[in-house]
């Protein structure tokens, strides 16, 4: 008896469709570990040290203060009160790190008089809770009216955002008003960023923590800074662009060339958040010392 042979063309496409399906399985899988695992991605809330001790980095001036949000969090954060006549700034840190691997970039400002809050998150720096959206939002919301227990009401605050936290940054100006907001290395929504990330996946679908703030940033009514680096790699210059556009004047947009996502204080952002901020001659920086 002759032994018949599928034709080639048939075991190609029997090929093709395992291929397909296991392609599809695969993908399956990547999905759900995207969705089930994406504020272990959001919120890389890794301890870098004791934020109980400022004067370890040099910050002797600094004090740690605790703020109890409105669902029953007691949190640590650092602050130092302006000398007189001098700003104050809300700072709201990305997702990597705490406030005591960030606090270094605010050195310049607080050398000359300026006060700051460095707000840290729930599950952030040994805080207790684990960081969501709303909740950080929450925790934002004690801190400012930390300030306004200090003296320093919202409309005489400056509220300053990095990465993650220029979501924050942007609610809250939404929320409280600012005398000014400044937005480093922001987005539109972290459904955009992820998109841009993970292009291979249906990812702005799929994404619970939103941050839209290009949905916000238009109805706020104080001025706004945007800086961003042009080689920024995490987050694409472009959707500082779009948010800079949507954004109410007065505004501002410092796109550095040459500057990726992490190094916009040692390439010009210092100078940029001093011309920004409406302060007096005894707190002028020090520009040409800045890092």
């Amino acid at each position: 008896m002759t032994r018949r042979h599928a034709p080639f063309g048939r075991v190609l496409v029997l090929y093709a469709v395992a291929l397909s399906i296991l392609a599809v399985a695969g993908l399956g899988v990547v999905t759900a570990v995207f969705y089930l695992g994406q504020r272990y991605i959001l919120f890389e809330n890794t301890l870098y040290g004791d934020i109980a001790s400022p004067a370890k980095i040099g910050m002797a001036d600094v004090k740690v203060v605790t703020v109890t949000t409105a669902d029953g969090l007691d949190l640590s954060l650092w602050y130092k009160k302006a000398a007189p006549g001098c700003p104050t700034i809300a700072y709201f840190h990305g997702n990597d790190g705490d406030v005591r691997s960030r606090a270094f970039k605010m050195e310049p400002f607080l050398s000359a008089g300026w006060g700051a809050v460095f707000a840290e998150y729930r599950g952030y720096g040994g805080n207790p809770g684990r960081p969501t959206e709303s909740g950080l939002y929450e925790d934002a919301r004690a801190v400012i009216h930390h300030l306004a227990d200090e003296g320093v009401p919202p409309t005489q605050a400056f509220f300053l955002g990095e990465s993650l936290g220029a979501g924050v940054a942007v609610k809250m100006s939404e929320e409280f008003t600012p005398a000014g907001l400044i937005l480093q290395a922001p987005y539109t929504s972290i459904s955009d960023v992820a998109q841009f990330m993970y292009w291979f996946l249906p990812a702005s679908l799929l994404t619970r923590d939103r941050f839209p703030s290009i949905s916000r940033i238009g109805y706020l009514h104080s001025p706004v800074l945007i800086i961003h680096g042009e080689q920024d790699k995490t987050i694409p210059v472009e959707l500082a662009r779009k948010l800079l556009a949507a954004a109410p004047e007065p505004k501002q947009g410092v796109f550095i060339p040459g500057a990726g996502h992490d190094n916009l204080f040692a390439l010009g952002a210092v100078d940029a958040i001093a011309d920004f901020v409406d302060h007096r001659p005894t707190c002028r920086l020090d520009t040409e010392a800045s890092p």
